[in-house]
C-alpha cells in the first residue's frame, strides 16, 4: 500500500500543503507531478495519486491554490483558477516550483 505525508512548501510568500505518495519499496522511483483540477487538491485527486504510485510511480499531489486560498464552492473555485488562468506566468512558476519538490525527493530519480 502505498505512502503518504504531506509536504508543506512555499512559493512567492503563498505556503502550499501538497501530498507525496510513494510506492512500497526501497529505490528511485519514476515520478509523476499530478496537478489538481480547478476545485482544488480534494479526495478525487489524492485518490489518483494513490492509483499511480500503486503502480511504482513517486507522486507530488501538488497543492497549487495554498493553504490560505481553499475554495468552498464552485464560485470560488471559479475565482481562484481565474487566477492562474490570467497569469500563465504565475502558473508555470508555480509548476515550476512543484517540480524542483518533487525532484528533490530522496527516492525519486531525477
Amino acid at each position: 500500500m502505498p505512502q503518504s505525508c504531506r509536504i508543506n512548501h512555499v512559493h512567492l510568500d503563498t505556503e502550499l500543503d501538497s501530498i507525496m505518495l510513494m510506492p512500497d519499496g526501497k529505490g528511485l522511483f519514476p515520478a509523476v507531478l499530478l496537478f489538481h483540477e480547478y476545485t482544488g487538491l480534494n479526495e478525487v485527486t489524492v485518490n489518483h495519486a494513490k492509483h499511480l504510485a500503486a503502480a511504482g510511480y513517486a507522486v507530488l499531489a501538488a497543492d497549487f491554490y495554498g493553504v490560505s486560498n481553499r475554495p468552498a464552492n464552485i464560485d470560488e473555485a471559479r475565482s481562484t483558477h481565474r487566477i492562474y488562468r490570467n497569469d500563465r506566468l504565475l502558473m508555470r512558476e508555480r509548476a515550476k516550483a512543484c517540480l524542483a519538490v518533487l525532484q528533490e525527493h530522496e527516492e525519486v530519480d531525477p
